[in-house]
Protein backbone atom coordinates (compact mmCIF):
# COMPACT_ATOMS: atom_id res chain seq x y z
CA UNK A 1 0.00 0.00 0.00
CA UNK A 2 1.35 3.50 -0.85
CA UNK A 3 -0.21 7.04 -1.35
CA UNK A 4 1.03 9.33 -4.51
CA UNK A 5 3.26 12.89 -4.22
CA UNK A 6 4.16 14.98 -6.97
CA UNK A 7 3.91 11.43 -9.32
CA UNK A 8 6.20 9.53 -7.33
CA UNK A 9 4.69 6.81 -4.58
CA UNK A 10 5.99 7.09 -1.48
CA UNK A 11 5.47 3.45 0.47
CA UNK A 12 3.27 3.92 3.30
CA UNK A 13 4.94 0.58 4.62
CA UNK A 14 8.44 2.90 4.40
CA UNK A 15 6.98 4.97 7.06
CA UNK A 16 6.12 2.13 9.25
CA UNK A 17 8.93 0.83 9.03
CA UNK A 18 10.66 3.86 10.69
CA UNK A 19 8.01 4.66 13.03
CA UNK A 20 8.92 0.94 14.53
CA UNK A 21 12.12 1.05 14.81
CA UNK A 22 11.93 4.16 16.70
CA UNK A 23 9.06 2.94 18.79
CA UNK A 24 10.56 -0.71 19.38
CA UNK A 25 13.23 0.30 22.26
CA UNK A 26 13.12 -2.20 25.23
CA UNK A 27 11.79 1.53 27.22
CA UNK A 28 8.97 2.30 25.26
CA UNK A 29 6.00 2.45 27.38
CA UNK A 30 2.16 3.06 26.28
CA UNK A 31 0.94 4.93 29.02
CA UNK A 32 -0.04 7.85 27.59
CA UNK A 33 1.61 11.52 27.53
CA UNK A 34 3.68 12.47 30.63
CA UNK A 35 2.39 15.24 32.67
CA UNK A 36 6.43 17.17 33.01
CA UNK A 37 10.17 16.20 33.66
CA UNK A 38 12.28 13.78 32.07
CA UNK A 39 9.42 11.09 30.51
CA UNK A 40 7.91 14.26 28.38
CA UNK A 41 11.44 15.50 26.92
CA UNK A 42 11.88 11.62 25.64
CA UNK A 43 8.46 11.59 24.37
CA UNK A 44 9.07 14.99 23.01
CA UNK A 45 12.82 13.82 21.39
CA UNK A 46 11.70 10.55 20.16
CA UNK A 47 8.49 12.46 18.77
CA UNK A 48 10.85 15.18 16.75
CA UNK A 49 13.41 12.26 15.62
CA UNK A 50 10.31 10.15 14.25
CA UNK A 51 8.54 13.66 12.39
CA UNK A 52 11.88 14.45 11.02
CA UNK A 53 12.64 10.92 9.92
CA UNK A 54 9.32 10.64 8.29
CA UNK A 55 9.59 14.47 6.42
CA UNK A 56 12.80 13.55 4.80
CA UNK A 57 11.53 10.27 3.94
CA UNK A 58 8.50 11.55 1.74
CA UNK A 59 10.79 14.81 0.80
CA UNK A 60 13.57 12.22 -0.68
CA UNK A 61 10.77 10.62 -3.04
CA UNK A 62 9.49 13.59 -4.17
CA UNK A 63 12.40 16.75 -4.25
CA UNK A 64 9.24 18.80 -6.22
CA UNK A 65 9.31 22.70 -5.12
CA UNK A 66 5.59 22.23 -4.89
CA UNK A 67 5.75 18.72 -3.21
CA UNK A 68 7.84 20.05 -0.35
CA UNK A 69 5.64 22.71 0.73
CA UNK A 70 2.50 19.95 0.86
CA UNK A 71 4.63 17.34 2.56
CA UNK A 72 5.65 20.33 5.34
CA UNK A 73 2.34 21.54 5.56
CA UNK A 74 1.05 18.04 6.21
CA UNK A 75 3.44 16.74 8.41
CA UNK A 76 3.02 20.25 10.77
CA UNK A 77 -0.83 19.38 10.85
CA UNK A 78 -0.28 16.11 11.74
CA UNK A 79 2.24 17.12 14.26
CA UNK A 80 -0.12 18.99 15.89
CA UNK A 81 -3.12 16.47 15.56
CA UNK A 82 -0.86 14.19 17.14
CA UNK A 83 0.05 15.55 20.41
CA UNK A 84 -3.39 16.14 21.11
CA UNK A 85 -3.98 12.55 21.79
CA UNK A 86 -2.31 10.40 24.04
CA UNK A 87 -0.15 8.61 22.11
CA UNK A 88 1.67 10.93 19.50
CA UNK A 89 4.27 8.94 18.57
CA UNK A 90 1.86 5.87 17.38
CA UNK A 91 -0.85 8.25 15.72
CA UNK A 92 1.41 10.53 13.58
CA UNK A 93 2.79 8.45 10.46
CA UNK A 94 -0.74 7.52 10.14
CA UNK A 95 -2.30 11.16 10.13
CA UNK A 96 0.91 11.99 8.69
CA UNK A 97 0.43 10.36 5.66
CA UNK A 98 -3.82 11.10 5.63
CA UNK A 99 -3.20 14.18 5.63
CA UNK A 100 -0.30 14.36 2.63
CA UNK A 101 -2.61 12.35 0.53
CA UNK A 102 -5.57 15.10 1.14
CA UNK A 103 -3.38 17.93 0.74
CA UNK A 104 -2.03 16.50 -2.72
CA UNK A 105 -5.78 15.78 -3.89
CA UNK A 106 -6.64 19.06 -3.37
CA UNK A 107 -3.13 20.91 -4.92
CA UNK A 108 -4.23 18.41 -8.11
CA UNK A 109 -8.00 19.92 -8.09
CA UNK A 110 -6.46 23.38 -7.50
CA UNK A 111 -3.78 22.77 -10.43
CA UNK A 112 -6.75 21.53 -12.78
CA UNK A 113 -9.17 24.40 -11.63
CA UNK A 114 -6.18 27.14 -12.70
CA UNK A 115 -5.68 25.62 -16.18
CA UNK A 116 -8.91 25.60 -16.79
CA UNK A 117 -9.11 29.14 -16.16
CA UNK A 118 -6.15 29.76 -18.22
CA UNK A 119 -7.90 27.98 -21.14
CA UNK A 120 -10.92 30.47 -20.31
CA UNK A 121 -9.54 33.38 -20.01
CA UNK A 122 -7.58 33.05 -23.34
CA UNK A 123 -10.62 32.25 -25.19
CA UNK A 124 -12.03 35.95 -23.83
CA UNK A 125 -9.33 37.39 -25.14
Amino acid sequence: MGFLLAGTEVNFEMLMKIYRRNTARADNRWSGLPESGAERNELESRFQTLHDQLLNEVLEAAPVARAEELVKRAATEAAGLAWTTPYPTLVFPVLFAEIESNLRVRARRQDRIASQSRGLLELAR
